[in-house]
């Protein structure tokens, strides 16, 4: 007989359950074989089981995304183990097209160039909201963070000279994801975040007081580079 596991808060809903996991804050999907046996400790976070398994198709998805825009050692492994299983796999046609969809042609000094429109996928930016409210249970700054209080939005990358130099970096494996994050001094923000996965695509991160805050966004460009 199965020893029943003691009811867990989820770091997502908020749920107090015995049928629980441990969910991986930065997709395991993101993780290539070369890297287990790194002794960098992967983040984990108890999450209810219904938590748990609606994110495996957005997983999945954001995987094919970075590590096609991406372009550093890692995401190059992780692109081509995925392509091997991916036409074995019984959606591998729709996750094929779910890519090939957000490839957008761009015109620039009369040659054409292609960009993966990540604007509004929303799979995407489900991860990018799940990894920030994953990161604000681990470093203790909020507990079952409502996914409507987290906003995210593609951004430049590199940053500009010294824009961080005040702030300490973080990582769970750097050429897979590397962050920063600074709690917030106005009255209608929390705190606010940068994601750099794959050493390439990054993202901005914001966390409101409230539900009904939406912050306003600088310019961003609409996409990044694919192979």
């Amino acid at each position: 007989m199965a020893k029943k596991r003691k009811p867990t808060l989820c770091s997502y809903c908020g749920e107090v359950t015995s049928d629980w996991n441990r969910e991986h804050v930065i997709p395991a999907q993101l993780y290539p074989l070369s890297k287990s046996k790194s002794k960098v400790q992967r983040l984990v976070v108890p999450s209810c089981r219904r938590c748990n398994s609606s994110w495996q198709d957005d997983e999945v998805h954001f995987r094919n995304m970075m590590t096609f825009i991406a372009s550093n050692p890692v995401s190059k492994e992780v692109w081509a183990t995925a392509m091997r299983h991916l036409g074995n796999q019984p959606d591998g046609l729709r996750r094929s097209l779910e890519v090939l969809q957000r490839i957008e042609p761009v015109e620039k000094d009369g040659t054409t160039d292609y960009i993966i429109d990540t604007e509004g996928d929303e799979k995407v930016m489900r991860v990018v909201r799940k990894v920030i409210r994953g990161l604000c249970h681990h470093h203790r700054l909020f507990c079952a963070l409502p996914d409507q209080r987290v906003h995210a939005k593609l951004t430049e990358y590199p940053f500009p000279a010294g824009m961080y130099d005040d702030l300490t970096g973080h990582h769970r494996e750097r050429d897979i994801l590397e962050y920063w994050f600074e709690l917030d001094q106005f009255e209608e923000a929390h705190s606010v975040w940068t994601l750099v996965f794959f050493g390439s695509v990054a993202f901005l991160g914001y966390v409101s007081a409230t539900e009904e805050f939406s912050p306003a966004w600088p310019h961003m460009r609409k996409g990044g580079g694919g192979r």
